[in-house]
């Protein structure tokens, strides 16, 4: 199936600017699958983006969700189907990857951690996402290709917590599906492709597999299998231009991650 036009700039990163999204938390995954937290207890909300519970005291988002606040602490949402039914808990201390760039378009290591005020009880509604099991999964595309994975976030409407499967695909095929022009220029980069998973929504109907999927308020949200936390959601500033999906690959930041929060392997 052909992607629906996509900007080389856009592909995988989006102009950085401070947004408002409202208390409903909407505006994050279009045209998912009703979900129940229980599905995904790792899942949590801030205000703009999505996060990921990976301790009881910490959390993991894309850098760019929390790089221009004014103050280094705010409040997430956790255990809960949208922000009615979640428990409110704070933040105190947001660590940006040393090496994130946003003057480079590709948004280099855009990942962040935040450490909450207090420790979270964990329940059927609470848990943390499992780390990658293997560290050095992910350097070859064929770790992922061919498997689905499903990307979960807050929805449309009352920000009720949806559900899209994706398949990941090639870096080849990934430039295939733009246009010509935006290919061309894309190529020189390929090997920064590599930060990336490409992936492509899974269906059953051709009609639902054009369908775009990300908004502007889906960054930071998990990409999944069997628990296993696999990637951070990139979201485009206009989702309706691509139904293809970016996410930062987590293998590629695990050292960083437990250096900086003391999570041992098996957590």
């Amino acid at each position: 199936m052909y992607a629906k036009m996509l900007s080389p700039v856009v592909f995988l990163s989006f102009i950085v600017t401070p947004y408002t999204l409202g208390n409903d938390l909407s505006s994050r995954i279009l045209f998912g699958q009703r979900a129940n937290i229980e599905e995904f207890p790792y899942f949590a909300a801030l205000r703009e983006c999505g996060a990921v519970v990976i301790s009881d005291s910490w959390l993991i988002t894309t850098a760019h969700c929390v790089a221009f606040d004014d103050h280094k602490f705010g409040t997430v949402w956790v255990g809960g189907n949208n922000a009615k039914t979640s428990q409110q808990v704070t933040y105190d201390t947001v660590i940006i990857h040393p090496d994130f760039n946003i003057a480079d378009q590709f948004l280099s290591n855009d990942i962040a951690l935040l450490r909450l005020a207090e420790p979270l009880t964990f329940s059927d509604t609470i848990q943390p996402a499992e780390l990658p099991r293997d560290d050095n999964k992910g350097y070859y595309e064929s770790d992922y290709v061919g498997v689905t994975y499903t990307v979960a976030g807050k929805g449309m409407r009352e920000g009720n917590l949806l559900k899209i499967d994706v398949t990941p695909i090639s870096t080849e095929e990934c430039l295939s599906h733009l246009p010509l022009a935006a290919r061309i220029y894309m190529y020189q980069y390929r090997y920064r492709l590599n930060e990336y998973i490409c992936a492509i929504r899974e269906t059953q109907n051709d009609y639902d597999h054009d369908m775009p999927g990300l908004s502007h308020g889906a960054s930071g949200s998990p990409l999944v299998h069997q628990g296993e936390l696999a990637g951070l959601a990139v979201a485009v500033n206009n989702p309706w231009e691509s139904n293809l999906f970016t996410f930062i690959k987590i293998t590629r930041h695990t050292e960083w991650i437990r250096f900086i929060t003391g999570i041992r392997p098996g957590y």
